[in-house]
């Protein structure tokens, strides 16, 4: 029996790419879907998407800037007031841009969006993660990790030129260490934690609508070698279905994987998250 079964899901970032793929998939599976996007038109047409291929599907949709802190807690709200529990969370929005911005907290957009997002949003919903225990927290990471050490003198890249690999790559690592140490903190509360990556994945993510050279040419790699949006999701939709999971750990392929070595420090792991929590 999957571990899916009569969880309710809630996914980030699921109008399009690899979260749409992924609440499609967990729909057909017959789970109880909370469809959470950015924009409610597309939200709105991303169910109807689903609705159209699978006419039963439980599906509820929840508008939420995952880069604000005002949006996030406005989104909380909502969802506790509408559900005694959550089963499962998979925090999959995210971006990576080629220009430097800041949020509307003031904090560096990929950092604010990327890392920050899955923290705020995480820490509000423990308390429904509990009431629906077991539960999973899951995490889209990515291979972009390896390259990345963290600053705490510049955590949010703006002492130094920005440099959009750079700070996505880093908000990646931020993703992983986030999970080793949310394991630690919430495994006696009966929530599993793990990360994952989910491939090379040919979706609009990371792509501007401008004429620069990089953006051309990331696109032109995507068509080339990424993978579909369907297969992108697999591992995600592994790590929501499997009946075992290692907590705290990364995934690719649906199999384990040994993330880097600054990925494995669960002293840098301890620091992110009081900064964080400073910073929530």
């Amino acid at each position: 029996m999957a571990f899916t079964r009569g969880k309710r899901i809630a996914i980030t970032g699921a109008n399009s790419g690899i979260g749409f793929e992924t609440a499609r998939q967990l729909a057909a599976d017959g789970s109880e879907i909370i469809m959470i996007c950015r924009n409610r038109e597309r939200g709105t047409d991303a169910m109807a998407r689903i609705r159209k291929e699978l006419p039963d599907a439980s599906l509820a949709l929840f508008t939420a800037d995952m880069a604000s802190s005002s949006s996030i807690q406005q989104l909380a709200a909502e969802l506790h007031q509408q559900y005694n529990d959550i089963g499962i969370l998979i925090n999959n929005a995210g971006g990576m841009f080629y220009d430097a911005m800041t949020t509307d907290d003031g904090l560096e957009y990929t950092f604010g969006l990327n890392h920050m997002g899955y923290f705020r949003l995480t820490r509000a919903l423990l308390p429904l993660l509990e009431a629906g225990r077991p539960s999973r927290i899951i995490n889209v990471s990515s291979e972009a990790h390896r390259t990345a050490k963290l600053n705490f003198s510049d955590l949010q890249n703006q002492k130094k030129k920005y440099r959009a690999f750079s700070v996505y790559s880093q908000s990646k690592l931020a993703n992983l260490l986030f999970t080793r140490e949310l394991a630690k903190r919430t495994e006696e509360k009966g929530i599993e934690t793990a990360a994952l990556h989910p491939g090379f994945v040919n979706t609009n993510f990371g792509s501007l609508t401008d004429s620069r050279f990089s953006t051309k040419a990331f696109k032109a790699l995507a068509n080339t070698f990424g993978i579909t949006p369907e297969q992108g999701a697999a591992t995600t939709v592994y790590l929501a279905q499997t009946e075992k999971l290692t907590n705290g750990a990364y995934y690719a392929k649906s199999t384990l994987r040994t993330p880097s070595k600054a990925a494995q420090d669960g002293e840098v792991a301890r620091r992110l998250w009081e900064i964080s929590e400073s910073l929530a």
